[in-house]
Order: C-alpha cells, then structure tokens, then sequence
C-alpha cells in the first residue's frame, strides 16, 4: 500500500483518498504505477491538461490507472476528432471538464450523438464547437435529447430556430421536461404568460438552464429594491438577462455605485422599472465614465438620469458629445431625452435645418 502510494505521489492525490481508490479498483496494487502514472502526466500535459487537474481527473475516473497503455487514451480522442471534428487543441479542457469522455462507453456514445446533432441542422464544424463547450453530451443518449427536442417545439419554438440556439447552448439538451417546466413555473408565478415565457426563452435560453433557487435571488434582490409586480414583470420581459448576472460580483456593485451617486433606492427603482438594461452596464466601463461626462462637461445634474436612464447605452463620442456640441453651438439647451433619443435624420432635420445629418461636426 505505502508503495503504491509513493508512486501516486506525481498525482498529487490527498492521501485519505488513496485508501478509496484501490478499495474501488484493487487492481491497482498489481500495476507498476510509477512508470504507468509517469506516461499518464506526461500525456495528460501534452494534450494540455494543466498539472493541477491531473488529481482530480483520475479521481473522479480512477480506473484510469488500469489502462494498458497510452495508446488507448489517444484512441478515444482521436475518435472526438474523426466523428464530431473536435479539434485536438481542445482535447485537454474537454477532459478536464468531463474525465469520462476517456471510456469505452462515452467513445460509443461519439457518432450517436454527432449525427443526432446533423439531424437538428447543426453546420458540421458547429458540431466539434458544442461537444468542446459541452462535453457532457458524450454522456447522455440521443433518446432523452429528443424528448427535449420535442418539448421546445410544443412550446412554440421552431426547429430552424432551435437549432441556432443550441449551437449555443448545447447544455440545454441535458436538460428534461420536468426541470424546464420547473423554470416556467416559476415565471408564471411572476406573472408573465407562456407567450412572454417563450420570449424570454428566445431571448435568453440560459434563464433555463439555471436553477429557481438561483433566479430567486436576483428577483428578491430587485423586490427589496422595490421593484414589484407590473414592474418586476416588464423588467423580465424587457432583459432576462439580468437573471444571469452575478448578484455579488455584479448587481450589488452596480447599485453601490448609483446609490453613490446620491440617488435614492426610489430613483434607481424607477430607472431600471424604465430601462432593466441599466443593470447589464459595466460600473468602470460604462457607469463612471459616462456619469463623469454628464456632470462635468454636458453640465446635468444626476437627478435627470432618473427621467433618462437610456443615457447610459449610448456611444459617449458617437452620440452623447456629438449631440452636446452641436446644440451649444447654436445656444440650444434640451433636456437628455430631447437630446438623444432623435433619430440622426430627426436630429438634423429638428436642430440644424435640413433632412439628414451628412457630415460629423468637428
């Protein structure tokens, strides 16, 4: 035992875990692993597999250990290659994502699962994309893929469309009737209707992929903001995608930064009531940079974001400046809505006389 332990040591597996292992595959104890394990790292590392992830390929599949040479390993990779064109460049990240993509089992799983994929419209080169992205597919049979297939249709999703949105999020064919419908429930309770429920998953299909614990808590974030029923609803409808940002690293932060502004959790209710998009915006990339050019060059308080939140989704130079310096020019004062929300043709036409706006002012 303590010999076969020594020659693990390159795998930096925890020592209590060891006794498991060979318990599970006593097999093990008959092998000479010193120089199996040393092959096993070094090909691991040259299909670019980060060192530190070795330990926990091998024990999440640790009969590993057992293969009679490396050349089974590259055989199951080289199958990725010929039947789905994985790209071998790949190979390392999908292992580390999903160790079992090395057994007999999911190597069989391999053509099944690519022509099922060709049989949705997938481009053949889109096929390698969305095993790499998502190389727990290898695990599952066509069969429950289809019944999810199926259940996107009754809902109103056409197939040409959903193969484009599984090109993308493959991961929802791991998904079953049961845990989607779980989803929609949950939105239901909010309000929203299975029509506005389809939209939301044309819009953002990984709302479906989560969980409802997980999307509670952006909607109780947004409800102790104060933000409740018609508006909470319009907010869903309008960007989903706010149930996929990150409450901690995100959505907090953002409101830190409006709160310190000086404006209170009443006005940034209402802005994001009127404009949810406001939730998506970079504080460093967006938020600060285009705060700092309302008030000390267009000269606005910060209170006239509470009407226009839209102020933030547009180009500082392109739009916003452009704009400004125009109607200084001609002693024109507007308020941010009047400014910005024109069209360029409307714009030129309303404020500097003629139809359209043919040369950028200098």
């Amino acid at each position: 035992m303590e010999a076969k332990r020594g020659g693990t040591s390159i795998l930096n597996i925890p020592r209590e875990a060891m006794p498991h292992v060979i318990e599970e595959f006593p097999e093990i104890l008959a092998r000479n692993l010193e120089s199996d394990i040393e092959n096993l790292v070094n090909y691991f590392v040259e299909i670019g597999v980060p060192k530190e992830n070795i330990s926990s390929i091998v024990l999440c599949y640790p009969s590993i250990l057992l293969y009679n040479s490396i050349e089974e390993l590259q055989t199951r990779l080289h199958t990725l290659k010929k039947e789905a064109n994985v790209r071998p460049r790949n190979f390392g990240k999908m292992v580390v994502k999903y160790p079992w993509i090395l057994t007999r089992c999911v190597e069989s799983n391999v053509k099944p699962l690519s022509d099922f994929l060709r049989s949705l419209k997938f481009p053949p080169e889109k096929i390698g994309h969305c095993i790499t992205k998502c190389p727990n597919l290898l695990g599952s049979s066509p069969v429950p893929m289809e019944t999810m297939i199926q259940h996107f249709i009754s809902m109103g999703v056409k197939r040409r469309t959903l193969g484009r949105i599984l090109v993308h999020y493959p991961q929802l064919l791991l998904k079953t009737p049961r845990s989607f419908e779980e989803i929609a429930k949950f939105l239901r309770g909010l309000g929203l209707e299975d029509d506005k429920i389809l939209k939301v998953f044309l819009r953002c299909p990984p709302v479906f992929t989560s969980t409802v614990r997980h999307l509670r808590t952006k909607i109780t974030f947004l409800q102790q903001l104060g933000i409740r029923n018609e508006r909470l609803k319009h907010a869903l409808q309008r960007y989903p995608e706010f149930l996929m940002i990150s409450l901690e690293h995100s959505l907090k932060p953002r409101l830190r930064f409006l709160q310190s502004t000086g404006l209170s959790n009443e006005d940034i209710s209402f802005m994001i009531s009127g404009f949810p998009n406001l939730l998506g915006y970079s504080v460093d990339d967006v938020l600060k940079p285009k705060l700092d050019v309302l008030e000390n060059i267009l000269c606005y308080p910060v209170k006239e974001l509470v009407t226009y939140p839209r102020y933030f989704s547009y180009c500082i130079e392109k739009r916003i400046l452009r704009r400004f310096r125009i109607l200084k020019h001609s002693n024109i004062e507007l308020d941010l809505k009047s400014m910005l929300s024109p069209s360029d043709d409307r714009f030129a036409q309303e404020y500097l006389g003629f139809g359209r706006m043919l040369v950028p002012p200098v």
